[in-house]
Formats: C-alpha cells, structure tokens, sequence
C-alpha cells in the first residue's frame, strides 16, 4: 500500500508534468474576409491562403516570459510548489512545525487549483487540465489524511 508521502510524490511529478501538456482548448473566432479592392494577385494569394486552425490549445507553458516575470513566476510556482515540500519534507519536523507546513500545503494547493482555473478558464479542459486537477486533489486529500493521523496519533499519546 502506497504511504502518504509516496502520493504526494507521484501527485508532484504529475503536476510537473501538466506544465507541459495542453490544459486547455480554446475556439478562435478569427474569420478571414476577403478584402475589398480590384482583383489583384496579393488579394488572390490572401484569399487562397489556409486558414488558422479553429481551435488553439492552452500550455501553461505559454505563460511564461522575460516580459511579464510576475505572471511567469505565478504560473511556474503553480506547477513546482510541491518539489520543494517533497525534497525538504522527509524529515519528521515536531508536531507544531508539521502541522503549520501542511496548513501551508492545503493553502498552495488552494492557489495551485486558482491559477489552474484561471488558466483554463475559456476553453474546454484537455487531458492536461484534467490531469492537474486530478493531482493537486490527490496532493490536498493526502495531505488532510496526514493531518488527520497526526492529530489522531497525538492525541493517543496525550
């Protein structure tokens, strides 16, 4: 039986994952018109053209840039928050000091299914949005369960 700890770890790497993979689909209602002048070549080479696709995919990937570092640090936070609590968190902290990590856990993955939700939030969900929400929930469920036990085994012991 996997631990708890062995969850949130393969909660983790499938979050990372999502980064990459399509959240999202969105239409584009970019039609193309045919231009209103003599019949040119230009205009004839214009209206030959291949349209966009109908439909563009959202990565969240695509949010990150050198010109908004706010919005990229948002957005690459979202999906890594948990590398960092699963590379520190092997150590068995005091009750007090694990307590408040996993309080802070529940509240990032809060933001994590925010910004989630912002992102994809004018289009039809792909696999990669399904597959994020599925494991920042997985993440949220263990780490209430953890808590759950601590408080259980804490007041066995009193």
């Amino acid at each position: 039986m996997l631990t708890l700890t062995n969850i949130k770890g393969i909660a983790t790497i499938l979050l990372m994952i999502c980064f990459v993979l399509p959240l999202s689909r969105c239409d584009r209602n970019e039609k193309i018109e045919a231009p209103r002048t003599a019949n040119t070549e230009a205009t004839k080479q214009q209206i030959k053209r291949p349209p966009d696709p109908a439909y563009e995919d959202k990565y969240a990937l695509n949010n990150v840039s050198a010109d908004d570092p706010a919005t990229s640090a948002l957005t690459i936070a979202t999906f890594f928050w948990p590398l960092i609590f699963l590379a520190f968190g092997r150590k068995t902290p005091s009750f007090r000091a694990a307590m408040a990590i996993n309080i802070v856990e529940l509240l990032l993955c809060t933001g994590s299914t925010y910004m989630i939700y912002g992102i994809t939030l004018f289009g039809d969900l792909r696999y990669g949005g399904y597959l994020a929400y599925l494991s920042v929930g997985a993440y949220f469920m263990s780490t209430l369960a953890q808590i759950f036990v601590r408080v259980r085994t804490r007041m066995r012991h009193a």
